[in-house]
């Protein structure tokens, strides 16, 4: 076979193989069938012609092997027995055996990458063949980080280390590895791996090569506070003032630590304050401590607050005239040693003679006898006064008189022979009632339902009054609509009785209506001395109308029981504007409330509300329904700048309920006022308010002395209400008039619970006191029942009419 034949056939024979066969023993498989049958140890005869290596080309992993065969060839494509040495341009090969004339090296490739060159040499000759290796580096299977999580502070740094490792867990060397955060706004990473605190939080680390990858769970905390300095330590200052607090949070070294969030707080708001950012407020006399909290740490501050001394008080006016009967207003300002006014002192008013002119706790001096007296305020070791001179009221017929009558007519002139039916008058009289006049309401009833357009001026009023020595009546009767309504600015309305003779008192639904006695639609209008039985509520005041008076009223068996509650308030309130000045009323025996201060959101407003010298007792004992408050002020929106000063109550024992509801608002006075009986008084959410000087009996220990509360009238002199908690029930209790009456002056005591019977006291004021008898006597029974559900009062307590006869 020549050469070529067998050359040819050796190459068909590689190329047909199958690749899954190890390439030496296939090349010696291909060597063996190509050439002339011999015997394996036949060394041949031929001249060595080729040497050839095989396989020719191979990729290997570094530190890997690779076994390859030399052959020596004939010139006639035979086997030939030649010396053969192996080399490696990198890594090392090594000779393993020789058979045959077949030659076999193992190669090993070294740590570096690249093509490589593995020689087979014929020894003795020139003869040699070159086999090429690939070596390459082995894949990234799984990479590891350490730490696997971490903690920094911001600004700090710490080091992760990142290994890749082969699929049998060798560590590889020399891999390109790359870092990232996946919250850069936490922790930012470089590209060796350090990682730089930035901002609170949690952020993941990772670490990548090849497609294989592992992370670091890092966590960027804040330096521990390990204490709170607030500075200054102690401070002082004025009620109304401030002072400015300043808290360093620092580390456990005394290190100053910036950014952290500072909570302030006082122990004791009602001497001091503090805002957000540690500026303190004064609020009243005493002491607080102000504490400054971060990090579960704390500092805090002592701060003493006193009251801005009082170095004088200014009253206005400094002098002033008022007739008997009549107001005027004084005004206190308190102020410190540079004439600045200060706000949120409590005010003494004092008269040195209250047989001439009272004052009460705001400063509403009543002209009693005519005289002069000193009104004096004080406050804080100073005073202040206004001198007072009290003059005699103008004659009834000083204005025009005109007169109405229940038998009068359309066609009357208005004089006392020709008088005026009551619409005729209320409406002007055919325009003859002018500004300051008065319109004269003769005795006897008058049946229906009334409006008022009468319109005066702010320095002359027209005046509604009763007839004096008579008794005029306004009976409502059955109808639903409003009893009396003033619709006309500055208009007065005096001394006359309002009823509803209606017996239904019951119903079997909650829809049925008693109508509104007297109703407010108006603004600077006075209702003075009036009484009001009988009827839905008593007094009603529209929202929109401000300046409006109710003084001196007498109101009683107010109201109807409904199925659900008892209805009808002895006065139902409510006002935008103001003021809304309600004094020394009596109010009792109601179904409802006594006082009602009251509103629907989008229904009108209670702004600017005055309750002062009122008494109130025994509301809702009318109604099968159980009792309601005496004074209460309720509704949304919640009331503003409203006073409750010097007003009484009073629960015979055994009532429960709400005695005394202050309700909620922004602004408020309750001062001086008495409460007696029931659950007392509750109070709900205020701001801005004084509540001071109240006494509120509700049970355990009780007062052994009786107490009288004697209350002038401002409009009529020689009128006065006189309160009595007859506390050791006395059969009678001594009561000094001196403020009210004159010497010689005749007069009568009614128990308001018996206006229109027989006097229980009368004579001739002698001067001193007089003896008041407290008995107990019937309730006024209510129109359509035959008698009253009201509890009798006496001999615990009684309130009484001392008026004055020509």
């Amino acid at each position: 076979m020549t050469f070529m034949h067998k050359l040819s056939c050796r190459l068909a024979l590689l190329k047909d193989r199958v690749v899954a066969v190890s390439p030496v023993l296939l090349a010696a498989a291909v060597v063996f069938a190509c050439e002339r049958p011999v015997q394996l140890t036949d060394t041949g005869s031929g001249t060595v012609a080729q040497l050839l290596v095989y396989p020719k080309s191979m990729t290997v992993r570094t530190g890997q092997t690779a076994d390859f065969m030399a052959v020596a060839l004939t010139s006639t494509g035979d086997t030939a027995v030649a010396a053969v040495t192996w080399s490696a341009t990198i890594g090392s090969i090594t000779d393993t055996s020789t058979k045959g004339g077949r030659h076999y090296g193992k190669f090993k490739a070294g740590s570096d990458t690249g093509r490589v060159k593995v020689i087979a040499r014929g020894q003795g000759n020139n003869l040699a063949d070159t086999a090429t290796v690939a070596v390459t580096l082995p894949p990234v299977a799984s990479v590891s980080v350490s730490p696997a999580s971490a903690t920094v502070l911001p600004t700090q740094t710490v080091q992760l280390t990142a290994t890749t490792l082969d699929s049998t867990g060798t560590v590889l060397t020399g891999r390109t590895v790359t870092w990232s955060s996946s919250s850069t706004g936490v922790a930012t990473v470089n590209g060796s791996g350090l990682v730089t605190g930035v901002a609170v939080g949690s952020t993941t680390v990772t670490a990548a090569s090849e497609g294989r990858s592992a992370s670091s769970s890092v966590t960027v905390t804040t330096v521990p506070v390990a204490s709170v300095t607030v500075t200054p330590a102690s401070g002082s200052l004025y009620v109304g003032q401030t002072v400015q607090l300043t808290a360093t949070p620092k580390d456990s070294a005394g290190n100053p630590l910036t950014g952290r969030v500072i909570a302030w707080s006082s122990d004791n708001t009602t001497v001091a304050t503090v805002s957000t950012s540690g500026l303190v407020t004064g609020k009243g006399a005493g002491s607080a401590t102000i504490t400054a909290a971060t990090g579960g740490k704390s500092g805090t501050s002592t701060i003493t607050a006193a009251i801005v001394p009082v170095a004088s008080v200014v009253v206005s006016p400094a002098s002033a005239s008022v007739a008997t009967g009549n107001t005027v207003q004084l005004t206190a300002t308190p102020k410190d040693s540079v004439g600045n006014t200060l706000t949120g002192r409590t005010i003494t008013w004092s008269s040195s003679a209250t047989s001439v002119a009272s004052v009460s706790s705001s400063g509403l001096v009543t002209g009693v006898t005519i005289g002069s007296a000193t009104i004096t305020a004080a406050t804080g070791g100073k005073s202040g006064s206004s001198a007072i001179t009290v003059t005699a009221p103008p004659p009834p017929g000083t204005h025009t008189g005109w007169y109405a009558a229940p038998n009068g007519s359309s066609s009357g002139d208005g004089s006392s022979g020709r008088p005026w039916n009551l619409p005729t008058a209320l409406s002007g009289g055919n325009g003859k009632v002018q500004p300051g006049d008065t319109v004269w309401l003769r005795g006897g009833t008058y049946a229906g339902q009334f409006r008022s357009t009468l319109t005066g001026t702010a320095a002359a009023p027209i005046v509604v009054r009763q007839y004096p020595g008579e008794r005029a009546i306004i009976d409502g009767g059955g109808s639903t609509s409003d009893t009396f309504v003033a619709d006309g600015s500055y208009s007065v309305f005096w001394g006359f009785e309002m009823t509803n003779s209606d017996p239904a008192r019951c119903c079997s639904t909650s829809s049925f209506f008693r109508a509104d006695m007297m109703v407010s639609h108006a603004t600077h209008v006075k209702f003075i001395n009036m009484i009001v039985h009988d009827g839905g509520p008593g007094y009603y005041t529209w929202s929109p109308y401000g300046d409006v008076e109710i003084y001196g009223a007498i109101i009683y068996n107010i109201g109807y029981d409904g199925s659900d509650r008892g209805h009808g308030h002895g006065m139902y309130l409510k006002n935008d504007v103001g003021p809304l000045v309600v004094r020394d009323n009596i109010l009792f025996n109601s179904y409802g409330y006594g006082i009602h201060a009251y509103t629907n959101t989008g229904d009108g407003l209670l702004n600017g509300i005055h309750l002062e010298g009122n008494v109130s007792f025994n509301s809702g004992t009318l109604s099968a329904q159980g009792t309601s408050g005496n004074i209460g002020n309720l509704g949304q929106p919640p009331a503003n700048n409203m006073a409750m000063i010097d007003n009484m109550t009073y629960f015979s024992p055994g009532i429960g309920g709400s005695n005394w509801l202050l309700g909620s608002g922004d602004g408020l006075t309750a001062t001086g006022n008495y409460v007696v009986g029931g659950t007392g008084m509750s109070q709900g959410t205020w701001t801005n308010a004084v509540i001071t000087g109240n006494t509120v009996i509700t049970s355990g220990t009780k007062p052994t002395q009786p107490l009288v509360f004697v209350r002038p009238n401002a409009y009529e002199p020689g009128r006065a209400a006189v309160i009595i908690y007859n506390w050791s029930r006395q059969a009678s209790v001594s009561v000094d008039l001196s403020s009210v009456l004159s010497v010689g002056r005749r007069y009568e005591v009614r128990n308001v619970q018996d206006l229109f019977g027989a006097p229980l006291v009368s004579g001739t004021f002698g001067g001193g006191t007089i003896s008041f008898p407290m008995a107990g006597i019937t309730p006024p029974t209510p129109v359509g029942l035959t008698s009253s559900p009201a509890p009798v009062t006496g001999p615990d307590f009684n309130v009484f009419l001392v008026t004055t006869l020509p």
